[in-house]
């Protein structure tokens, strides 16, 4: 209804941060005004998660996040939870 998006579906590689708890805070700045008015739900990508030894697929594209500071920032609703 006018043009307004009933909420976003961010799937994977979020924020490129790879290990800089600065582009977190810059990429939640620029997101602000449309997470602050419509639904914004997010799906972990290579660059949160991978690392070698943490059963990703072994490349080091999160700068060694292993999906931490994502989960951290992001709260979504998971299959069985209420």
């Amino acid at each position: 209804e006018g043009g307004r998006s009933a909420y976003v579906l961010h799937i994977g590689d979020i924020a490129y941060a790879i290990g800089y708890a600065s582009v977190w805070e810059q990429f939640h700045l620029q997101i602000e005004p449309v997470a602050t008015a419509v639904p914004w739900m997010v799906a972990v990508g290579n660059h949160e998660r991978d690392w070698p030894g943490t059963q990703s697929k072994g490349y080091n594209d999160s700068g060694g996040e292993c999906g931490v500071p994502f989960m951290r920032r992001f709260s979504m609703p998971y299959h069985g939870e209420d």
